[in-house]
């Protein structure tokens, strides 16, 4: 068997059944173009009422990947009816499948499989969380695409609440690619927050090589001031100073 190169990924289509022990057909989903992943399609852990998942394959192909968030559209839609309620800030209610984001985040199947008072209640209480991002989250748990680029920052502070790192590396390109020298100072608290390290690499080069400007804005000094991590304030602010001197030494 040939191995596929880091550069593409395989895609299929088909069908998947869930089975109880009784060998009645809980629910069934249409895949198309999903990609393949380690947990993509191992659902029987994460529900008790599942015994095994019937999956068939009608088609495979290898595409390739880019560097864009959500490379290969996946979309997959249950018939199972749903047994989970969100309820969201201002008393709002989303519905969704429990065998779905519990597949998906490690946090939400603690809450469903453990003994905890939302596996019996089939209710999760995210009452600080605006309904807006709590459906684009369920957006990305179900299809694999993040449909409001814009929302990355919020969306970056839920993936990691909830551990689902695909949308955490997703988002942390989102930012990158928007990254500017009105936007890097938050950007880079940010990636030093959620442990992005590729973006606050990206984002300290970025205050380092505009130093001179940003020293005196008011948003330097909000962040020196607000920044969580006292010790990148410093580091900040000592490569600011020294890419100051330089400058200046190179200009005498």
């Amino acid at each position: 068997m040939e191995m596929v190169s880091p550069d593409k990924c395989v895609v299929i289509s088909g069908n998947l059944k869930c089975i109880d022990v009784n060998g009645k057909e809980l629910g069934k989903a249409d895949i198309e173009d999903h990609e393949i992943k380690d947990k993509v399609f191992i659902l029987s852990s994460f529900n008790n009422k599942i015994d095994k998942v019937d999956l068939y394959v009608s088609s495979a192909r290898v595409v390739n990947k880019t560097k864009t968030p959500a490379v290969v559209k996946k979309s997959c839609t249950l018939t199972l009816s749903t047994d989970v309620k969100i309820h969201c800030k201002d008393g709002k209610v989303v519905e969704c499948h429990k065998i779905v984001i519990a597949a998906r985040s490690p946090v939400f199947k603690t809450m469903l499989d453990s003994d905890f008072k939302e596996k019996d209640s089939g209710t999760i209480k995210l009452d600080y969380m605006e309904i807006g991002i709590v459906k684009e989250l369920l957006s990305f748990i179900y299809s694999g695409i993040v449909e409001n680029p814009q929302n990355a920052m919020k969306l970056l502070e839920a993936a990691d609440q909830f551990q689902i790192q695909d949308l955490k590396d997703i988002c942390g390109e989102l930012l990158a690619s928007t990254m500017a020298v009105d936007n890097v100072l938050e950007i880079l608290a940010v990636a030093d927050r959620y442990r992005l390290a590729e973006l606050k690499t990206a984002a300290m080069a970025m205050v380092v090589l505009n130093a001179r400007y940003l020293v005196n804005t008011t948003k330097f000094k909000e962040f020196c001031t607000t920044c969580v991590d006292k010790q990148l304030v410093k580091l900040v602010r000592l490569q600011a100073s020294v890419k100051i001197l330089s400058t200046f030494e190179n200009s005498s």
